[in-house]
This record gives structure tokens, sequence and C-alpha cells, in this order.
């Protein structure tokens, strides 16, 4: 209910943001592994390219 409300979303929108995110990516982004794996692949797409 807090991190709904901090998002400004209803919390049933959450639940199926996390639901939908399990299901494209293959594992539960409110684990401790699905928050290193999302935070690694944020970093990822955050470092510039090198040529």
């Amino acid at each position: 209910m807090r991190t709904a409300a901090v998002l400004n979303i209803h919390p049933r929108t959450l639940d199926y943001r996390i639901r939908r995110t399990h299901d494209l990516l293959g594992f539960h982004p409110a684990t401790a592994r699905g928050v290193r794996l999302i935070g690694a692949g944020i970093a990822r797409a955050l470092v510039p390219r090198s040529n």
C-alpha cells in the first residue's frame, strides 16, 4: 500500500506491473535477486557505449 501511494498508483496497478514484469523477464522483481538483476540492467543501460 505504501509503495503504491509513493508511486501515486492504485495498489492493484502495482500488483499487475510486478506480475507483468515476472511474466516478461522470467524472474520475480520483488526478490533480492530480482532487484539485483533489474539494478544491473539499469546500470548497464546508463553506461555510455564506447566506439
